[in-house]
């Protein structure tokens, strides 16, 4: 055999080597990338497991998710009394540990409810055709008053329709549903109301920054007026938002049982 004949050879064997390691390598690639594909299914499947009645009185607790104006602080306790006791009620009747998380961004207790790191969210959450298309059900049901514009009884500065709101800004807590009624107010006049979105205080901390007159406009809801006008008796609450709206607590889809059961605790 030649020397020629040898070194061919040698270099076929090469070629073959590394042929042979780059299909080991890519084999290895696509196994790694199954296991990892494989896993992030297992997560999906692990947080869409379903948590009805049965599974929570094996846990023991039963988790809800409320807005922080729940409880409220300092002027506005009277009414975190009574959300205080109705959790106690709920706890006697339902024979469980409630918990109680707070989450002022509606779509964000929505999430956890679904991930089932949540049972109910207590938040009054509006009907929406996105909220439609979610795996939901509602608790409650039921037709609410109009949301109004908060503001200082101002004869200077008062907004007495929605025409004089134009180039004026209204802020609202971050991630709240009013931002789209202020863009559909907006659309339907033709006028320029400014949206700002607070990220660090909720609706009841904006009427108070309101009634110290360090901020001109915030919205509330109608079933929130005659506390507010009880608390803060120099603010006006005349100017409505919005028309009468539709809303309730929810849970999942997936927890029929539960769902007839709150029922039953609440009425």
């Amino acid at each position: 055999m030649t020397l020629r004949i040898r070194r061919m050879l040698n270099i076929r064997k090469r070629i073959y080597l590394y042929g042979s390691l780059l299909a080991l390598s890519l084999a290895t690639m696509y196994l790694l990338r199954q296991g990892k594909g494989d896993a992030k299914q297992s997560n999906l499947e692990e947080s869409a497991l379903p948590r009805d009645l049965k599974e929570i009185r094996s846990d023991g607790k039963l988790r809800l998710i409320a807005p922080y104006s729940f409880i409220p602080i300092d002027s506005l306790r009277d009414r975190g009394i009574q959300n205080l006791s109705f959790i106690r009620k709920l706890s006697s009747l339902s024979k469980l540990e409630v918990q109680l998380t707070f989450e002022d961004n509606v779509m964000k207790a929505i999430q956890l409810l679904l991930q089932g790191k949540a049972d109910a969210v207590l938040s009054s959450v509006e009907k929406t055709s996105q909220l439609d298309s979610l795996p939901i059900n509602w608790i409650t049901e039921d037709v609410t008053k109009p949301i109004y514009l908060v503001q200082k009884q101002d004869t200077v500065r008062l907004v007495n329709k929605h025409s004089e709101l134009n180039g004026k800004e209204i802020t609202i807590p971050r991630n709240s549903p009013y931002k789209l009624f202020i863009r559909h107010l907006s659309d339907d006049l033709g006028i320029n109301v400014r949206c700002k979105e607070d990220s660090l205080y909720n609706t009841e901390q904006l009427i108070m920054l309101v009634n110290a007159g360090k901020l001109s406009y915030t919205i509330c809801a109608g079933e929130e007026v005659g506390y507010y006008k009880k608390h803060f008796p120099n603010l006006n609450y005349e100017l409505p938002m919005s028309h009468a709206l539709r809303r309730g607590w929810v849970v999942r889809k997936q927890s029929p049982v539960l769902k007839d059961s709150l029922l039953h605790w609440l009425h």
